[in-house]
């Protein structure tokens, strides 16, 4: 039976189902009765959403290294506004998802005004409620010999909602350095 606990800590099962044709079809559900798989089909892949979403999908290829993937995630720990960020490799990108609010922030926001709640206990509670967007990536671009990536971030301005392109083509290190350091800020939609 395969099963996957989630970062909120929620137990799921993964299920065989048929659809409409005949055809088999998986699913995770926090249930365990119904008809539990195995073993993950060939082809597919478990995945956690960033918004804690348990799916079976098939296998995404990625161009992008588990150490430049790596490298995002320790540029967005030297950013204090962006510690619960999630960066995730898909295709030739690293996203970063950025969260809704701080948990830990938030909660000690409302002990200070309500003394007798517990932070911790209230900060998971928070964590439950937090939506990650994505905010920015930097992207593999395929022209090049060395391993050279594009930053870019979410733009929301009226009607572009879409990627734009933030300073020039480099290595990972330098664009992650340079950048990360913006999210969570309002330096970041100064970004161009």
């Amino acid at each position: 039976m395969i099963t996957y606990r989630n970062r909120h800590g929620d137990l799921y099962y993964l299920h065989e189902g048929r659809t409409k044709t005949g055809k088999p079809k998986y699913f995770f559900s926090r249930k365990r009765d119904g008809i539990l798989v195995a073993a993950v089909p060939a082809g597919f892949e478990v995945y956690e959403s960033p918004n804690a979403l348990v799916l079976l999908r098939r296998t995404v290829p990625s161009r992008v290294t588990s150490d430049e993937t790596r490298a995002v995630s320790d540029a967005l720990k030297q950013n204090v506004k962006a510690r619960n960020a999630i960066a995730e490799a898909k295709g030739d990108a690293i996203t970063v998802f950025m969260p809704s609010f701080d948990p830990g922030e938030s909660a000690g926001e409302l002990v200070a005004d309500f003394p007798f709640t517990d932070r911790t206990r209230l900060a998971s509670v928070l964590q439950r409620s937090v939506y990650y967007s994505p905010m920015m990536q930097f992207v593999l671009l395929p022209y090049e010999r060395t391993r050279t990536f594009q930053a870019e971030r979410w733009c929301c301005m009226g009607g572009i909602d879409d990627w734009i392109a933030v300073g020039s083509p480099g290595s990972l290190a330098e664009l992650a350095r340079q950048f990360c350091r913006h999210l969570g800020r309002e330096s970041f939609f100064e970004l161009m």
